[in-house]
């Protein structure tokens, strides 16, 4: 049963792990945003299919309003 719960705790644990990068991953990108009206429409595009995995694609709508 020990061993049970201590798998159970290694999971918690690369979970929380993934959650933590997966919020620095969203902040970066967030940034990149920033950048946006100068990048190559490559790169947009790129950046929003990023964003849509992220499920952040709404900060691409706030940009395409600003302009």
């Amino acid at each position: 049963m020990d061993k049970v719960k201590e798998e159970i705790q290694k999971r918690r644990l690369e979970i929380d792990s993934f959650k933590m990068n997966k919020q620095k991953l969203i902040n970066l990108v967030n940034d990149l945003y920033w950048d946006y009206d100068r990048m190559s429409s490559s790169g947009q595009e790129t950046l929003d299919k990023i964003s849509d995995l992220l499920g952040i694609k709404e900060e691409t709508e706030n940009k395409e309003g600003e302009i």
